[in-house]
């Protein structure tokens, strides 16, 4: 993804992954002129165009949700004797491991999307103040089915881990009242 620093000149790539957000001069050859742009900063603006929801590539999109809640789920459990074995062979998983490696089948994992809040907000935790820049969680309902729920920048996303379809997520929602189950005792579906 394209992005640039505020009152920086220097093209630059945006990525994420687990560990954090990271940022490369498009033209590497500028790197140390980004380096000693950043460490004379003390704070700045990060901006990367984030395409209008109708024009996000849901097929893409929904092989990246799934992608995450896979290796989510294997950070959540790597404590437990014998996770590698019941994670690989865990046949509710299959499904979405074949989306996520192929991408054909099942042809569509859908997912639910929503803003839960702005992508710049500031929150406050006594005197410190921070942003959200991206978090997760599962829920393990009494019906048997795993929810996998990312947020990133504000926006919500989820899948049923088991399912490629999203109703029972959705009907999970109504359920509880809107509310996310990253905020379950703070926010309403908006």
């Amino acid at each position: 993804m394209s992005g640039h620093i505020s009152r920086s000149k220097i093209p630059i790539h945006v990525w994420m992954d687990a560990t954090g957000i990271f940022v490369e001069p498009k033209d590497r050859r500028r790197a140390n002129e980004l380096e000693r742009f950043l460490l004379a900063e003390t704070q700045g603006t990060l901006l990367v165009p984030v395409p209008h929801k109708s024009q996000v590539d849901h097929h893409l999109m929904s092989r990246f949700i799934g992608k995450v809640a896979i290796e989510a789920l294997a950070l959540r459990v790597m404590q437990v004797d014998g996770w590698r074995e019941e994670l690989l062979s865990n046949e509710g998983l299959e499904a979405l491991r074949q989306f996520v490696r192929v991408g054909e089948k099942p042809k569509e994992w859908q997912f639910h999307r929503r803003s839960l809040h702005r992508f710049d907000q500031r929150f406050r935790d006594g005197t410190d103040t921070f942003e959200i820049l991206h978090e997760y969680d599962f829920v393990y309902t009494d019906k048997n089915l795993l929810f996998f729920i990312l947020a990133i920048f504000g926006e919500e996303f989820a899948i049923d881990m088991g399912n490629p379809d999203i109703q029972s997520y959705e009907t999970y929602l109504r359920e509880h009242d809107g509310v996310s189950p990253l905020y379950p005792a703070a926010t309403k579906d908006g």
